[in-house]
């Protein structure tokens, strides 16, 4: 018997975490062109979920995932910037290394990476172990779909 959808996203409390006014005001000026409203609610993030960000990198993402799932939920990070969670600023937020996340298996609701794929692929390591972690580990394959988020910009023209 095939699995039942996913509860939809909680748009209230997407754009609750958007206009959060402690975001930092950088992550802010980004809004325009990474849509977060419309990307989260794609993903269906809501309150209480487990997300797996897999590339965190600076975090942008990682500050709304955080606002959003709330207290009641977590976000698990790979190669997330320290400083993004420092002083335990996102409480909820745990950085995690590349190759021990702490996930059960099928705990992940949502397993996400954005606008950084690429620079999965153009590690100078050896980046098959990483990439099958993130696609076939069963914490994240069990009960989630797994997005990745690519944008591109228009061509000139």
């Amino acid at each position: 018997m095939p699995a039942p959808p996913p509860a939809p996203a909680d748009t209230t409390a997407i754009a609750a975490a958007i206009a959060d006014p402690a975001r930092p005001p950088a992550d802010v000026a980004r809004d325009a062109d990474r849509k977060p409203a419309e990307t989260l609610a794609f993903y269906g993030v809501k309150p209480g979920d487990v997300v797996f960000e897999f590339v965190a990198d600076g975090g942008y993402f990682t500050e709304l995932l955080s606002r959003v799932v709330g207290p009641t939920g977590s976000v698990v990070a790979s190669r997330l910037e320290p400083a993004r969670i420092a002083d335990n600023r996102l409480p909820n937020v745990t950085a995690a290394p590349d190759n021990e996340w702490g996930l059960a298996p099928n705990s992940a609701d949502v397993a996400f990476t954005a606008l950084n794929y690429h620079d999965v692929i153009n590690l100078k390591v050896d980046r098959g172990p990483l990439l099958t972690l993130a696609v076939f580990d069963p914490s994240i394959r069990g009960k989630t779909d797994c997005f990745v988020l690519k944008f591109r910009k228009p061509l000139a023209g």
